[in-house]
């Protein structure tokens, strides 16, 4: 296989919108894209730079510069914002996706952030991973990491501020080259940490025996690790179970207290009839003694002894009278106890059905298989959440343990056994592998020089355009600069600058110290537009990319990015105006009012 399969080779695939809702000033905008230039304009603060964040963001960008947390970004008074990249995702002539991972012609890619800290992905409306997010686009060569492909705002002074193994680590990545080097760089270590040809095989076996009893002591960790994490899986099942007991319990006194009340309820409607009955008698009494009194009366004006049974009848009243007022006022009495009561057992009734369908929420199938076979346990919950929390705590002092280290153990054993009957291979292996290597390496340094040869022919064109010349070198292969040498490149070590001159001056190291802010940006955007053919990304930005520029050098890039930009997707981003128009330029304004950020094309 050749070592440059790969480079500048792009899928064919362009990002049609972008759609942001909730997002830092954004409280709902779509940006629709085209292939080719897009330039996003607008005055300074208008949420320009917020869209190559969200792009970045969407894509799984690590850090972010404006906010160190994700939910900083979240538009202010929100609970939640969502990034929404709408891909182009149509057949190709051979027959495939460019996203394989769809069977739409149109790919969506979500990513939520919620102030709670909680952040995910959707693709196609389906949860993914942020593992499978960078698998996706690593094989895509989108990056949003890699500045060479999305330069975000004030990127420009931290790329001169790289060292020279930072921008060819950059520059590899961006082309799609950089696994070689890093295969390359792996087999290097690891053959350099063999044995030379002339260790001892007691040395070798001395090394080998050290590493048995770490995996030997790690095997032990991880036996402990296994029966506590056991034991933890039981305790969190009668945490579950000792939940559903307890509201068990709860619905059953629930139960028991209603029965209690019904019944007193019973007792008192009994007495309240009785009552009732003894009133309605009393009264009839009442009545009666009442008209004998009034018959007397009438009747003893002439008798001699009246005044003696008319102290009689009225004692006699007076009785029936204050028997009466007695079961009225317990009339009264017990029906209050009625209402009382009625009451207590509909709130009753309230709590059991609550309880009731907390229970059922407890007993639904998801928590039934968690929680497994009944556990009865008549320990409070605090309890066993501190059990969890020691034993959670005893398995993070174990530390790192890696789940195959059963396996790792059993092989070094096998390996110190064996390692008396390989000792004599060793050397030979190691002769071939460095002979590998040692091709290997030339090869990467061949790729890479045609590499920079095809770079510094466009990046000198692009460069003279605005009066200035330069060139792109790899430094520190073989000890020397110019990449020269005997073969054994220095490869780990190898790195990448930039030399510019302006105005006629002879090309220097380009920094952040020797040329002018306006020189840097122009040099940076040089070089970016020598690299456009090569980059294994389908899309690619720039924000500010006239940063300090003169209007004469503003102009020239512009004219560049808009003849080296037609076959590939690019955004840029300025906030000043541009004179140079062209009808293939998709032109996004973005403007800002009442705290909204607005975008019109």
């Amino acid at each position: 296989m050749s070592a440059d399969k790969g480079i500048g080779i792009r899928t064919s695939i362009w990002l049609k919108e972008i759609i942001l809702e909730n997002f830092m000033s954004y409280e709902y905008a779509r940006i629709p894209l085209k292939q080719g230039l897009n330039l996003i304009s607008g005055p300074n603060g208008a949420g320009k730079s917020s869209i190559l964040l969200a792009i970045s963001v969407a894509l799984g960008q690590i850090y972010t510069e404006r906010g160190r947390r994700l939910r900083d970004l979240i538009r202010r008074g929100k609970e939640i914002a969502r990034i929404t990249l709408v891909f182009d995702n149509k057949v190709l002539k051979n027959g495939r996706r460019p996203i394989r991972f769809s069977d739409a012609d149109t790919f969506t890619l979500s990513r939520y952030l919620k102030n709670d800290g909680h952040y995910w992905w959707e693709a196609d409306y389906r949860q993914i991973s942020y593992e499978e997010v960078t698998q996706l686009f690593k094989g895509l060569g989108l990056d949003p990491n890699n500045m060479l492909t999305i330069m975000h705002q004030y990127t420009i002074e931290q790329f001169s501020m790289m060292s020279p193994q930072e921008k060819l680590k950059l520059l590899e990545a961006a082309v799609g080259f950089n696994s070689y080097r890093e295969k390359v760089i792996d087999a290097q270590h690891r053959l350099e940490s063999i044995s030379s040809e002339d260790e001892s095989l007691t040395e070798l076996l001395g090394r080998t025996k050290d590493s048995l009893g770490y995996w030997k002591e790690m095997h032990e960790k991880y036996l402990q690790r296994k029966e506590l994490q056991v034991r933890r899986d039981w305790l969190k099942r009668e945490a579950i179970w000792a939940r559903l007991i307890r509201q068990e319990r709860t619905l059953q006194s629930l139960e028991e207290e209603r029965r209690v009340k019904e019944y007193a309820l019973e007792s008192n409607l009994v007495e309240l009839k009785n009552t009732r009955e003894e009133i309605r008698k009393g009264r009839e009494k009442l009545d009666a003694v009442i008209s004998r009194v009034q018959t007397r009366l009438n009747s003893s004006s002439s008798s001699s002894n009246s005044s003696s049974s008319s102290g009689a009848f009225e004692q006699s009243l007076e009785s029936c009278i204050d028997d009466y007022i007695a079961y009225r006022v317990k009339e009264e009495v017990l029906q209050f106890k009625k209402d009382l009561l009625n009451a207590d057992i509909k709130a009753i009734e309230t709590e059991i059905e609550r309880a009731g369908q907390k229970l059922t929420e407890l007993q639904s199938p998801s928590l039934k298989r968690r929680a497994g076979e009944r556990i009865e346990s008549e320990r409070r919950q605090s309890e066993i959440e501190n059990d969890i929390g020691l034993i959670s705590a005893k398995i993070a002092a174990l530390g790192e343990i890696p789940e195959e280290t059963e396996e790792i153990y059993s092989r070094y054993s096998k390996l110190f056994a064996e390692l008396k009957e390989k000792s004599k291979i060793v050397a030979e292996n190691k002769r071939d592998g460095l002979k590998e290597l040692d091709a290997r390496k030339k090869i990467w340094q061949n790729v890479m020089t045609d590499l920079l040869n095809s770079v510094n022919s466009a990046f000198q064109k692009f460069l003279a355009g605005m009066g200035a010349t330069g060139l792109a070198r790899l430094v520190n292969v073989d000890g020397k600069e110019d990449g020269g040498g005997d073969g054994s490149s220095d490869i780990e070590n190898a790195g990448l600058e930039l030399h510019v001159g302006f105005r006629g001056s002879q090309p220097v190291l380009f920094d952040n110290y020797t040329q002018s802010g306006g020189e840097r940006t122009a040099s940076v955007m040089a070089f970016l537009l020598s690299i456009q053919q090569m980059l294994k990304s389908p899309f690619r930005a720039v924000d500010e990319f006239d940063l300090h520029m003169d209007p004469r050098n503003r102009e020239e890039i512009y004219k560049m990015m808009i003849a080296t930009m037609k076959e590939s997707e690019c955004l840029l981003i300025t906030p000043g105006q541009i004179t140079v128009t062209d009808p293939d330029v998709h032109v996004i304004v973005v403007q800002k009012a009442y705290g909204r950020s607005n975008v019109r094309t």
